[in-house]
């Protein structure tokens, strides 16, 4: 069964992966308009306290939000471009994936994502070989609402798709549902 580009999209994957892009691009979009309305406020106050001109009290309160700005977006800015990398990627490696039907039942804690969890992946692929195989950490046990969509998750068959060169796991979403 070939899979389509939507329903691809519409995996857990392509989500979790795509949350992380808009969390980093809002994050980086409210530092930026706070550090510009900050500047306002502050070459605002300084008009008539200033012995600086007024170009100069501009130029000052620009070039350190700026700096600021700058700095934000060479941080923000890469891990934006790998998430990006990595959704792209999971776009292409469908094609080459083979579909299965596993249960998760193995979870384990993230180190980097704290107090998200992924499930261990193992099954018995078409070529008779067992593979143990990590998810993306999508859940979380942090609240009741994150609880309530690991627990929709735990102990319930899911189809993947399993690609042998990349050694992926995608999650599409439950079985005969694509959530």
């Amino acid at each position: 069964m070939r899979y389509s580009k939507q329903e691809i999209k519409n995996s857990l994957d392509c989500k979790w992966l795509l949350g992380h892009i808009k969390f980093c691009l809002i994050f980086l979009g409210i530092i930026i308009g706070v550090s510009f309305l900050v500047t306002i406020l502050v070459f605002l106050s300084d008009l008539n306290d200033s012995k600086l001109s007024l170009s100069e009290n501009l130029f000052g309160c620009l070039l350190v939000a700026g700096i600021v700005d700058g700095l934000m977006i060479c941080i923000f800015l890469p891990i934006i471009i790998c998430y990006l990398y990595d959704y792209k990627k999971v776009m292409k490696l469908f094609q080459t994936a083979e579909p299965y039907i596993v249960i998760l039942n193995q979870p384990s804690t993230s180190f980097f994502y704290r107090g998200a969890v992924y499930f261990k992946l193992k099954f018995t692929t078409k070529n008779g070989v067992t593979v143990t195989v990590d998810t993306q950490p999508m859940w979380s046990t942090y609240n009741d609402y994150y609880l309530e969509e690991y627990n929709k998750y735990n102990n319930k068959e899911v189809e993947i798709l399993y690609n042998e060169t990349e050694d992926r796991a995608i999650v599409l979403g439950l079985k005969n549902k694509n959530v």
